[in-house]
């Protein structure tokens, strides 16, 4: 389970750079560049083999988890080679992952975000986990999964979703997710009322976050050009 109710935080300077092993980044539907610079500054320097980047790319296709058959990003900071063996890892493990294009575009979050990864990080390779349904069935199956197979590697998972930072709502998501209520949070966010987006790969980032016995945190937000759920998912420093 989660460890304690999530907290919002002030700073980043709060968070201990070696606990973090999940980021929660906002996607274009809250573009403050400067939001998205604090959130990787809490892993600066930090040192992960693969980056595991998980958005929502809802649409009507057969396969619900296509991960792009691409060898490499390619942005405008450099060039990151895709981690091949745990991408195959993924789909040997379960049926709704699949090596398939149909989701790809380059309008894809992961290039948004690849050029903050590689000025904080430098070197490291990645995956890409577009989820195509936000079924709770296909959600909890990404959990499964990553939560299974990464489990003690040296990896970080990078959620894109945003939330407008309204303190009820963000009050209201804490103290389910502190509770355990995942089923009334899915039902939450999929309802639209708090205007989520990204909202299958920010619940598969919670139900990850709790099968590793993770705290959240969510970084104050500042403006309405933020959003309310960006943070950090962190193992207490009790339990390093």
């Amino acid at each position: 389970m989660i460890t304690q109710e999530p907290t919002i935080v002030d700073s980043v300077n709060e968070i201990i750079p070696e606990t973090v092993q999940i980021l929660f980044v906002p996607d274009k539907h809250h573009n403050s560049s400067e939001q998205i610079q604090k959130i990787y500054q809490a892993v600066e320097g930090q040192s992960f083999e693969t980056v595991i980047f998980i958005e929502s790319r809802l649409m009507d296709i057969p396969k619900k988890i296509p991960m792009p058959s691409l060898a490499e990003f390619e942005t405008e900071a450099g060039v990151v080679q895709v981690n091949d063996a745990i991408r195959n890892e993924f789909c040997d493990e379960d049926d709704d992952f699949f090596i398939d294009d149909a989701a790809y575009g380059n309008d894809m979050e992961i290039y948004r975000h690849l050029p903050f990864l590689m000025k904080a990080l430098g070197e490291f390779k990645v995956v890409s986990v577009p989820i195509c349904d936000d079924d709770p069935a296909i959600v909890r199956e990404v959990d499964y999964v990553l939560s299974e197979l990464l489990s003690g590697r040296n990896v970080l998972l990078v959620i894109a979703a945003s939330m407008p930072g309204s303190d009820s709502h963000i009050q209201e998501l804490s103290e389910m997710i502190a509770t355990g209520d995942i089923s009334g949070m899915m039902n939450r966010v999929n309802s639209g009322e708090c205007n989520m987006s990204g909202s299958a790969a920010f619940m598969a980032g919670i139900l990850i976050a709790k099968s590793w016995e993770l705290s959240v945190r969510f970084l104050k937000s500042t403006s309405t050009d933020e959003s309310g759920v960006a943070g950090f998912a962190i193992l207490e420093p009790k339990q390093l």
